[in-house]
């Protein structure tokens, strides 16, 4: 993989010529201590029963294009209290709403602006995780298709002129398997290269993978770079969504626990090169998958889902507003009360029930629990779930 030197990269996260009135308005909702939630969540909420995108919402993408806010998501049509289900799957699609201020939004009345496939093609089975950027009067989309009831599925590029009508370009790449999703893409106009931040949960916990094009389609995921963030010691460290400015790279991730990410917080890493990354604030906002729009050198949206909100029935579009700089992101405190360790916190217990393998369980902080099958030395089975300690009472939940 070919990454351009620090001092010739440049960033396509410009801020935005927009109305001085309506840097004024977001100003007063916004915060100089940190990414404050806006008192009006949702800003975009789920459809009524019955309709497309009636399910819940997620995997958003914010950009401006001719002083108009565009927000591009993923939709479930279906969704019930189920942690997972291949036929409410099947029912995903991308939607879009646009905004005059990026906090009242209206949706597309040509929704879904990107819908399933037919029955012979790859995206027949859902179309999730967008990622849009806006050049030169066009808009451009990277996507998800497949997955469901078919167990492979793949990432596309679709482009659309008026933002609402996109055509399909089909699969992209090299390499692009199956466990591909979540991308968040940077171009960097200097250089031309296109830089995919995005997950390959074949991998996880370490499923962060940056892969670079020097075209929109050109990306060989064979050649992708793993991605670290030092000084975070969550066992899964998920949504990267990455921006680029003259003070270096700046990415948003959250902590990941299935199965609707009850414990996720929005964190800050910082990169002089894009790929060696360093923990900054691991405490911003509740919740996860945060998207964040430039709109000056000190004005900053972020748009995210709840916390408990992964994939789940009802989950809508959340907005938080910072007035300041990302770099000055390191010193600031969260906007919501920090719970109170558990006594159990840091502590390892080795349990053995009935004739079932031994299982290390390592209590972390916020609500963490890593669990490791201590049968196999070589090679031991470890996955991360959430706890809930009352008392003498202790709730796991999660893959196990």
């Amino acid at each position: 993989m070919v990454l351009c030197p620090i001092f010739a990269c440049s960033s396509n996260n410009s801020s935005p010529d927009l109305d001085p009135s309506v840097i004024e308005s977001i100003k007063q909702i916004a915060s100089t201590e940190g990414f404050k939630p806006y008192e009006g969540n949702p800003v975009v909420d789920v459809g009524p029963a019955g309709s497309w995108d009636a399910g819940a919402l997620g995997s958003m993408t914010v950009l401006i294009a001719e002083d108009v806010f565009h927000l591009y998501y993923e939709s479930w049509g279906q969704r019930s209290e189920k942690e997972w289900d291949a036929a409410e799957y099947e029912s995903l699609q991308i939607g879009h709403a646009t905004s005059p201020d990026g906090i009242h939004w209206t949706k597309d009345p040509a929704n879904p602006a990107l819908p399933r496939g037919g029955e012979a093609d790859f995206d027949r089975t859902g179309v999730w995780d967008p990622y849009v950027i806006y050049e030169e009067g066009l808009f451009k989309m990277w996507y998800g298709g497949g997955g469901g009831s078919q167990p492979n599925f793949g990432w596309a590029y679709a482009t659309s002129k008026d933002g609402s009508h996109f055509e399909k370009k089909g699969l992209i790449g090299i390499g692009n398997q199956t466990g591909v999703e979540d991308c968040h893409v940077v171009h960097d106009m200097e250089s031309g290269l296109y830089y995919m931040y995005y997950w390959y949960g074949w991998d996880e916990p370490e499923g962060l993978y940056l892969v670079t094009s020097p075209t929109e389609t050109g990306f060989d995921f064979n050649e992708a770079v793993n991605i670290k963030i030092e000084g975070d010691n969550s066992y899964m460290k998920k949504f990267g969504h990455v921006l680029r400015d003259k003070d270096g790279w700046h990415m948003f991730y959250s902590n990941f626990v299935q199965p609707h990410c009850p414990n996720s917080i929005t964190r800050y890493a910082y990169s002089t090169d894009g790929i060696h990354w360093e923990a900054k604030n691991k405490r911003l906002v509740r919740g996860h998958d945060s998207e964040v729009l430039k709109l000056a050198d000190d004005l900053y949206l972020m748009f995210s889902s709840p916390q408990n909100g992964f994939d789940r029935t009802g989950t809508d579009v959340r907005l938080s507003v910072y007035k300041g700089t990302l770099k000055d992101l390191a010193v600031k405190a969260p906007f919501f009360e920090i719970d109170p360790p558990s006594p159990l916190e840091g502590k390892k217990f080795h349990i053995a029930t009935g004739d079932d393998p031994p299982t290390t369980f390592h209590f972390k902080p916020e609500g963490e629990v890593v669990l490791s099958e201590d049968w196999n030395t070589e090679d031991p089975y470890t996955f991360n779930a959430y706890y809930i300690h009352e008392g003498r009472q202790v709730q796991i939940m999660g893959e196990g």
